[in-house]
């Protein structure tokens, strides 16, 4: 993951986790989920364990790509990660 500023994007972001009510589950997204989706799913819990996260929640998707993201203390300081299907990235919100 590469750490990035708490930019607009970043933002944004993180206004829509705080927003978010799909938690972690595909399948209350997705009645059935691809298989290509569950291993990225199972990529972003792999990740949010790697770095002792905490409430891993589905952000947006659509038919074809989701995005999720999950909070974690670091240098004690709060990140927020925020993951797409191009992306995995985090910022201080400190």
């Amino acid at each position: 993951m590469r750490e990035v500023k708490f930019n607009k994007q970043m933002q944004s972001a993180y206004r829509q986790y705080l927003r978010s009510d799909n938690g972690s589950n595909l399948y209350y997204c997705y009645d059935k989920p691809s298989y290509n989706k569950v291993k990225a799913m199972q990529y972003c819990e792999d990740l949010c364990n790697k770095y002792n996260g905490t409430d891993l929640t589905i952000i947006g998707y659509n038919s074809m790509q989701f995005s999720v993201g999950f909070l974690f203390y670091k240098d004690g300081k709060n990140y927020f990660a925020y993951i797409t299907k191009t992306y995995d990235r985090f910022c201080c919100i400190d």
